[in-house]
């Protein structure tokens, strides 16, 4: 059959079609990412211990300096709109938060948080990954129900308590001149231990993941 010049076959119409749609998708995509934001503020804080309240970012945790807290984050695509990635500060607790809800092609926020040498730490998270870094806390606990935990000390803390759901749990302890009564147990993974069990120790740590791995290991 022969179509006139102005119309073209049935297949040749549905191939544009489809060249035109994933097209529009990719222009929607593309302005759904965009740059990622970065922000940053120094809050005062003079409380006897820091509760964080992360639902469902990516944190890192890092040893701060002076007793004031500060916060940093990157957001791109939907987080990077206003009002959508927010932290606050009231009393103890510092809450994290973004809104990825809505036609989303693309949320990414992570936050750092330099928290004050010597100020016991609880961290209450959800789905986001958990890291720290050189930590001279001496009382941590953290709490996860998906994403994984790894916290790394510079200074040998008294009591420390991590807990994970489904992620992994890692704890990453200082050793010289330091000695721990080692608790690491995991419900279906492995469970794992490179620093000494000392069960007459006054530090304690327990590391606990349900549904993966669980290790402690000794501070590179």
């Amino acid at each position: 059959m022969r179509y006139p010049r102005s119309i073209a076959p049935p297949a040749v119409r549905a191939a544009a079609l489809a060249v035109t749609a994933a097209a529009g998708l990719l222009a929607l995509a593309g302005c759904g990412s965009g740059p990622t934001i970065h922000a940053q503020q120094a809050l005062f804080f003079r409380g006897r211990r820091l509760v964080i309240d992360d639902p469902g970012t990516g944190l890192r945790l890092v040893s701060g300096r002076g007793p004031g807290l500060r916060v940093q984050r990157w957001v791109s695509g939907t987080a990077a709109r206003p009002g959508h990635a927010t932290w606050t500060l009231s009393g103890d607790t510092l809450r994290l938060s973004v809104d990825c809800t809505g036609l989303v092609f693309h949320c990414g926020a992570r936050f750092q948080v330099a928290v004050p040498a010597g100020l016991p730490l609880v961290v209450d998270g959800g789905s986001g990954t958990i890291t720290a870094a050189g930590l001279r806390s001496p009382s941590v606990r953290v709490t996860s129900a998906e994403g994984s935990v790894d916290i790394g000390f510079s200074a040998a803390p008294r009591f420390v308590d991590i807990r994970c759901t489904d992620g992994s749990a890692t704890a990453r302890l200082p050793v010289t001149g330091a000695g721990y009564h080692v608790v690491v147990r995991s419900g279906t993974g492995s469970a794992r231990s490179r620093v000494r069990d000392d069960r007459l120790s006054s530090r304690v740590v327990q590391v606990i993941s349900s549904n993966n791995m669980a290790a402690v290991l000794a501070a590179s």
